[in-house]
């Protein structure tokens, strides 16, 4: 009976440990995110120029930037100091073009107006003037991205 009672305390430990562990690191990971977007320092606009849908929702919104700048490499640099994510990504870019990732794609329509402020984690939507959406930056970060061929 003794016995029985030590190996559950023992594997109950286990997975309380493993639990505790896995949780910790998703929270390190979510703040390494935050503090990547943060560090972008990206404050741009541009105008859509097509929507490819991946999904029913999740799709690419490519664009052309509009105004601001965009240091092509700051991500490159950023990705050597990331412990919890591996490389991360927000924008691609393909000769003039940019592009990136959302799992609002259907809400982007050709010809609508990107607000981009990586400091207030927020890319927001015009459409004819009116607000369409206000989405995280965080929530566009891609782990794997591929390049439109």
């Amino acid at each position: 009976m003794k016995t029985w009672l030590i190996v559950a305390l023992a594997v109950g430990l286990l997975l309380f440990l493993t639990g505790r562990l896995l949780l910790n690191g998703y929270s390190e990971g979510e703040a390494e995110r935050q503090w990547y977007v943060e560090q972008l320092g990206f404050k741009f606009s541009g105008k859509v120029d097509t929507v490819i849908m991946k999904t029913k929702y999740h799709g690419l919104v490519l664009f052309h930037l509009a105004e601001g700048t965009v240091d092509r490499k700051k991500e490159d640099r950023l990705n050597e100091q990331l412990v919890y994510n591996g490389a991360l990504r927000f924008l691609v870019f393909r000769n003039d073009q940019v592009q990136f990732k959302t799992k609002i794609a259907y809400l982007y329509l050709p010809g609508d107006s990107l607000c981009v402020n990586t400091q207030k984690n927020v890319v927001v939507t015009y459409r004819k003037r009116e607000m369409i959406t206000r989405y995280p930056v965080t929530e566009s970060l891609n782990e794997r991205f591929s390049l439109i061929p």
